[in-house]
């Protein structure tokens, strides 16, 4: 019954949204997901199918006048599982059971009442199947079928007393379980991969409260909720937040105003299959309180062919951190103000500071002037276009001193780092490269304010931008969406015009996917009639 997770967690990577858009164009971030993650996935299911099986309890089952009940799988074998994508159409599976045992109980309502118990053994049981899965952009979903699951072979032994009169229908009854076991399977599927399209990425926790996330196991609606599946695969854990923080001591109210940040997650390129892999697409931008960000060039047609071995690749345009840069430029949220008091120097000059003026400060004050832009290119990196007016003030004994006002052009050259766990992943951007080609101001103090704007955009302005960014910036850097169960590693970070490229390996978290699926079935069973549950957990 579960080895359709090599169909559920490859499609796990499928179901980022539910578009709306009937109109085909290009994505900020593509998808590749390669036989390499196929081919762990199968292990995978492999063994988790007898964790998942053993004790099932399948439904009664009524042929003619005989009522097969208590439906009982107690042993079964690791299998072999193989699986392929199919060019233009999804997956298709083949998998053998070496062993598989039930028991049941049967009773025959005719003019001699028949009944018993009864034990069917399933040697080399072998299923065939496909996955497909299309879009239809009309309806903005996922169209996900099982056109084909059959038995290809199967050898079935049936254990019965020697004085049951239930020999009389001993055929009946191997073609009736086995029939079950297999229906059962391919219902299964189809189940799993639709409940898993249903789901959504998982909120992220927030950094800057240590409170645990908690997920409620109750539904709003009457009927069974199975998205409540996908939060509890996260578990209840804590977040240990950052403990480094710069020395901000005056954060501007309206800076900070709470706002809603999301992400367009429309599938605007559809999943391509090949015989190799699959590649899928989706929007990508940034949202801020449900609006999408202006003055933003459309994504560039990207080569997914860099995309290399590891078992996921990510096509990141640079599309998409303009669309950050485009909200932060029109909420004002690139306006900072940053003051440095002598608590804050370095503590061989901290006693000497409050010696000399124990109230004297230093004030930085920056502003936007542009809407910054993002450009990645192969050989420079992540680079962001600057530009603003910079104040610093020296607040005296007595009066209010204007050092530096510098209308300035800067490059920012970004050097992230790539982090990813279970529970969290974030791409670190406290590592920026500072140059400065366009300054409002000469003459002999131009090299001195050019280095002093260097030495501030880095350390002072630059994680004060950082701080106003409540969707995608915190402490550590642009937090990832999360797939509960599933960590990456291995990351690699390159970059091509337009595009930052990520290739990676994943595990997934085994056991708690099987505990909490087992947890699934029986609250579905309490819901409807006909689902398997289990005699034990």
């Amino acid at each position: 019954m579960s080895y359709w997770l090599v169909l559920l967690f490859f499609y796990q990577f499928l179901t980022f949204s539910q578009s709306q858009s009937s109109v085909e164009r290009n994505a900020g971030v593509y998808f590749r997901i390669n036989q390499k993650a196929v081919d762990y996935i199968t292990e995978l299911a492999s063994d988790a199918m007898p964790q998942i099986l053993n004790n099932m309890h399948l439904p009664d089952v009524t042929v003619s006048a005989a009522t097969i009940s208590k439906i009982h799988i107690n042993r079964v074998e690791k299998p072999e599982i193989q699986a392929k994508f199919v060019k233009n159409k999804g997956v298709r599976a083949n998998v053998s059971l070496p062993f598989l045992r039930t028991s049941a109980d049967c009773t025959v309502d005719s003019f001699f009442p028949l009944d018993g118990t009864f034990v069917v053994e399933l040697h080399n049981f072998t299923i065939d199947l496909e996955l497909h899965i299309t879009r239809n952009e009309t309806l903005g979903a996922n169209i996900i079928e099982v056109p084909h699951c059959e038995t290809t072979h199967s050898d079935v032994v049936i254990l019965l007393e020697e004085d049951s009169l239930l020999n009389i229908i001993q055929s009946t009854l191997k073609s009736t379980v086995s029939d079950a076991v297999k229906t059962k399977i391919c219902e299964t599927i189809l189940d799993a991969v639709k409940f898993v399209d249903a789901q959504e990425i998982q909120p992220a926790v927030p950094l800057n409260s240590s409170d645990v996330l908690l997920y409620s196991t109750k539904s709003t609606e009457s009927a069974f909720n199975p998205a409540e599946f996908g939060a509890s695969l996260c578990e209840v854990q804590k977040l240990e937040e950052s403990t480094d923080a710069p020395p901000i001591t005056t954060v501007s109210e309206e800076a900070t105003s709470s706002g809603v940040w999301s992400a367009n997650l429309d599938l605007v390129y559809p999943p391509r299959f090949s015989d190799e892999e699959v590649v899928f697409g989706i929007d990508g931008g940034i949202l801020y309180n449900d609006v999408a960000a202006e003055n933003v060039d459309t994504p560039s047609l990207l080569n997914t062919s860099v995309l290399h071995d590891k078992m996921v690749g990510i096509l990141l345009s640079d599309s998409i951190p303009n669309t950050l840069f485009s909200h932060i430029f029109t909420n004002s949220m690139g306006n900072v103000h940053h003051r440095i008091e002598p608590q804050h120097l370095p503590k061989p000059l901290r006693k000497l500071a409050n010696m000399m003026c124990s109230k004297c400060f230093l004030d930085v004050s920056a502003n936007l002037t542009e809407q910054p832009r993002v450009e990645i290119n192969a050989k420079l990196g992540a680079r962001v276009e600057m530009a603003g007016n910079i104040l610093i003030q020296f607040q005296g004994r007595e009066e209010l001193h204007n050092l530096i006002y510098a209308t300035t052009k800067l490059h920012l050259t970004l050097k992230p780092t790539i982090r990813h766990s279970r529970l969290y992943g974030d791409v670190a951007l406290t590592h920026v490269h500072v140059k400065v080609f366009d300054l409002g101001m000469g003459g002999v103090l131009a090299k001195p304010i050019e280095k002093i704007v260097s030495f501030i955009v880095p350390r002072v302005l630059w994680p004060q931008v950082k701080k106003r960014i409540r969707f995608a910036f915190n402490k550590r850097g642009i937090q990832l969406p999360v797939l509960c169960g599933v960590e990456l590693e291995h990351l690699s970070l390159s970059y091509i015009d337009h595009a930052a490229v990520v290739n990676t390996d994943f595990k997934f978290d085994l056991p708690l996917f099987v505990k909490k699926f087992k947890i699934y079935l029986i609250k579905k069973a309490e819901m409807f009639d006909g689902v398997p549950t289990y005699v034990e957990i």
